[in-house]
């Protein structure tokens, strides 16, 4: 780390670490009530009304639920993406399809489950008025990094005892980018950013702001082994819930950090060296913009899709292949044995296959289905499962 590029505008100090004669970076408490230039104030309103138009879009839907599935999934994928991971969204999407188990998936697919189940604990931490506190940001953790991943064996849950380093891995941590601070100061750090969350109701700055802020302390803390840039974004999509922006995680910034990254992690460290709040902050508020843009134009197409098959559906008389097209958007391939259980009352057994086998057939028919050929099929007796995807759907939720 060139210590050089630390100045007196750095928002924290360099401190000693296990290793003689190296320094790594603490940063101060976030600061509260920033002066921001009248530029990034429009961004600031300007980010509130695509997150507006994204709420209105998502509030009209006929059945939210459904559309809004996809939407996370693609956010595991671009997420865990940034981390290295090679799945395609319909890769993931055919994994639910076919009932394959992790022993059966690979690590990179396994971590892409991962952050949907540590996305979904913290929703429902939120909706049971559990507060965005350290112990759930160790929980969420836990949850990404267990059941045989990569990183299992760097303490999913625990906070890190070791000094850890970030850039040029291969120089080792003399020749490194930035250091982040020694374990020692995790966790007292971590209960300073507690408490500036807490703060929510009296702060002074915005709540986009706010989320701005924390982002960048906790990848500065860089409080895990592993697994910090994932719990990071968590974070940003959990905090918006808990500073009131918008009452369900619908939006994920995944997607436009992924198209900037080097721009992400360049800014991050130039406000450790050099105090640069303010141009984070708008880097960050444009993420805001270009990632709730990019879902509300997902949203409509989705809904356009549902409003669709529902018309080329309508003369049916029997309500089951509608039933079916609209559990595609959560489920874009599906099986008859997957179909069977979507077709299904809640609690009901299944519907028989022959019955399940019919509705895919109408549904074929009508262009909504297609049969789809992978060597990725659940092994077991007898022929393999046939597999059937709907295309419209994956393209309008394609990861560019």
């Amino acid at each position: 780390m060139n210590e050089s590029e630390f100045d007196e505008e750095s928002p924290g100090q360099l401190v000693p670490t296990a290793e003689e004669g190296l320094r790594a970076f603490l940063p101060d408490p976030l600061p509260d009530g920033l002066d921001l230039p009248a530029r990034v104030t429009r961004r600031v309103g300007s980010a509130y009304r695509r997150i507006g138009e994204l709420v209105e879009g998502i509030r009209t839907l006929p059945a939210a639920d459904l559309l809004i599935k996809p939407i996370r999934k693609r956010e595991a994928v671009l997420s865990s993406r940034i981390e290295g991971t090679e799945t395609t969204l319909e890769e993931a999407f055919f994994d639910d399809a076919t009932g394959l188990e992790p022993t059966d998936i690979d690590d990179d697919r396994l971590e892409i489950r991962n952050y949907e189940r540590a996305l979904q604990h913290g929703i429902d931490a939120l909706r049971n008025g559990q507060p965005l506190s350290t112990y759930l940001l160790r929980s969420l953790h836990k949850t990404l990094l267990s059941g045989g991943v990569r990183g299992e064996g760097k303490y999913p849950g625990e906070l890190r005892t070791d000094q850890v380093y970030l850039g040029n891995k291969a120089g080792g941590i003399k020749r490194a980018r930035f250091v982040p601070p020694p374990p020692l100061h995790v966790e007292p750090c971590l209960e300073r950013m507690r408490g500036y969350l807490d703060t929510k109701d009296t702060a002074d700055d915005d709540p986009l702001v706010r989320v701005a802020l924390a982002h960048y302390q906790f990848e500065t803390i860089h409080p895990f082994n592993d697994g910090n840039g994932r719990v990071g974004r968590l974070l940003i999509a959990l905090q918006l819930v808990h500073e009131g922006v918008m009452r369900e995680p619908w939006l994920f910034v995944s997607s436009a950090l992924e198209a900037r990254r080097d721009e992400y992690y360049d800014h991050l460290l130039l406000v450790s060296q050099k105090g640069t709040f303010t141009e984070w902050v708008e880097f960050f508020l444009d993420a805001v913009i270009d990632a709730a843009s990019d879902t509300v134009a997902r949203v409509h197409r989705l809904r356009d899709l549902q409003e669709g098959f529902a018309n080329r559906l309508k003369d049916l008389r029997t309500q089951l292949p509608l039933r079916l097209a609209n559990s595609l958007f959560s489920f874009p391939f599906v099986t008859a044995e997957l179909a069977g259980e979507l077709l299904a009352d809640p609690g009901a057994d299944p519907v028989p296959p022959p019955t399940a086998q019919a509705q895919i057939k109408t549904l074929q028919r009508r262009g909504i289905l297609q049969e789809f050929t992978s060597i990725r099929m659940r092994p077991g007796p007898g022929r393999a499962a046939k597999v059937y995807r709907s295309k419209e759907i994956l393209d309008a939720l394609a990861v560019d």
